[in-house]
């Protein structure tokens, strides 16, 4: 009998005050395309780590291999600001808010010590630089579409940075639905 597959990833989620401002943001932005499929607000998260696709049998593993984690970080703050998307506006397929770039909080930290001990379970290290940010909505068609209103109103109606605190880290499963993806927590890793 084959393993159970696992869809999971590791990540931060957001206070509720981000939550319900990034909400609003997202209805607004709403009002300029029909053509994006926007995350549910409760849905959003920062992740550090896409797993994929994993065997039912190796979560345990990943479960202990993160447990460090609580004990070396103690919790930091988070200010989201900036939006853009990807690859790049003549075709986007993700729109996305940013994080602020701070020296002092240890996100980069975090990441880096995460993808080092996922790689003692043979998960490899991520081939793109890490970019620190927040799905808000995935492009549903696969022809271009013109998206000039929608960047019109993200470049005159800049989000409202909002700063919020990292006190766990989660590792999460994701189940992917036709109403969009839900999420189960697997283990919590509270920081110092």
């Amino acid at each position: 009998m084959s393993d159970q597959q696992i869809r999971c990833f590791i990540a931060i989620r957001l206070s509720q005050e981000a939550q319900a401002q990034i909400s609003n943001y997202i209805e607004d932005l709403k009002k300029y395309s029909n053509d994006v499929r926007w995350v549910r607000a409760e849905n959003i998260h920062l992740t550090l780590k896409f797993l994929g696709e994993i065997e039912s049998s190796r979560v345990d593993r990943v479960k202990e291999c993160l447990y460090p984690i609580s004990s070396e970080f103690s919790s930091f703050s988070l200010s989201i600001s900036g939006s853009g998307c990807f690859p790049g506006k003549k075709r986007p397929r993700v729109f996305w808010l940013g994080m602020k770039q701070d020296k002092e909080n240890p996100l980069f930290s975090v990441h880096k010590r995460i993808e080092n001990q996922l790689l003692k379970l043979d998960f490899e290290k991520e081939k793109r630089r890490f970019s620190a940010h927040l799905t808000l909505g995935r492009v549903r068609a696969r022809q271009p579409v013109d998206f000039s209103e929608l960047f019109t109103f993200l470049e005159n109606n800049p989000f409202t940075p909002v700063k919020f605190p990292v006190q766990k880290i989660y590792f999460i499963q994701s189940y992917l639905k036709p109403t969009g993806a839900e999420y189960q927590i697997i283990e919590t890793y509270p920081l110092n």
